[in-house]
């Protein structure tokens, strides 16, 4: 569901997909060097500007911190996002966007 090249060594990527995995890619290495289960569908995945740290957003409106030195997924922390709306149950993070 979404990707995104690391912007400080474009040998990686990251993506997040519907069966809930987050995954790490080596290009050079044609394989994944690290993934986590986040064990509901991920919408949302994108790096911090120095690559060091990642933001992964979910169908039901987690999102999630990792720490991504190495190539490597350390979560750091989770925030649970809730929409005002009462009458909607549509929580999902569609898009991160970074200002640095």
């Amino acid at each position: 569901t979404c990707i995104q090249f690391n912007p400080v060594d474009d040998r990686y990527f990251i993506s997040g997909s519907l069966d809930a995995k987050v995954r790490i890619w080596s290009i050079p290495d044609r394989q994944v060097v690290d993934w986590i289960d986040l064990h509901e569908m991920v919408t949302a995945a994108c790096y911090t500007p120095d690559g060091q740290g990642a933001l992964v957003g979910s169908y039901k409106g987690s999102c999630h911190l990792y720490n991504t030195s190495e190539n490597k997924l350390q979560q750091k922390s989770q925030i649970n996002l809730q929409n005002k709306k009462k009458k909607s149950n549509h929580k999902k993070i569609t898009g991160f966007q970074v200002i640095s």
